[in-house]
């Protein structure tokens, strides 16, 4: 196991291994793949699904999609290894994240996170080319795991109620009324989300052979 400098002050993040990583100024050395595995524990979507769906299990399904699609072990791996650097440095959402000073300042620190990340593990700095296209698809398929819309526009909202109705069989903390003698109908299951490949070993979930 990696054994750090307990005495010194600074910037650490101590994570799941007890090595301390110092997001500002990443030792590659400093990488385990047990720590970035820790992404099982983060969800997508700022937590806002039906189901929970972590970073972890996107991960090894857009890595398992690369294999699929005549990626080599690399490319595979790089796909596996795509979010690593959320593992230290979590996420922010799309709006703050693209469209924002803070967001700016946010992709500085993560470059350097994530190249070096890639260096731990021999990885090179380009991702494969069809890494895009696999992440972009696996977001418009998962529906499954996010609140139903109302409306169709780009201001479309959810629906609190059908959401703690759904969850809660309640209606705004109110238990429904029984008074017509009739069971309420089940809200309608929502779609299934991709199958969670976690349970096939190894890091993150990823099958060895």
């Amino acid at each position: 196991m990696y054994v750090g400098r307990v005495d010194v002050v600074g910037p650490f993040i101590q994570t799941v291994s007890g090595r301390r990583v110092d997001p500002f100024a990443p030792d590659p050395e400093a990488i385990d793949i047990a720590d970035i595995a820790a992404l099982g524990n983060q969800c997508r979507f700022g937590g806002h699904v039906y189901r929970f769906y972590s970073v972890g299990q996107h991960a090894c399904i857009v890595s398992q999609l690369m294999e699929a699609g005549g990626g080599d072990a690399g490319a595979s791996m790089w796909a596996l290894l795509h979010d690593a650097s959320e593992a230290y440095q979590v996420d922010l959402p799309h709006p703050i994240k693209h469209r924002s000073e803070l967001g700016r300042v946010f992709r500085e620190a993560e470059e350097p996170l994530q190249a070096a990340i890639l260096r731990r593990f021999g990885l090179p700095a380009e991702a494969p080319p069809q890494l895009k296209a696999i992440d972009r698809a696996l977001l418009a398929t998962s529906g499954g795991c996010l609140p139903r819309r109302r409306g169709t526009g780009p201001n479309a909202r959810t629906s609190s109620r059908s959401i703690w109705t759904s969850s809660h069989g309640h209606r705004f903390g109110r238990p429904r009324s029984s008074s017509r003698g009739s069971r309420p109908s089940r809200p309608a299951e929502p779609d299934r989300v991709p199958a969670d490949s976690s349970s096939s070993g190894g890091p993150l979930g990823v099958r060895q052979e």
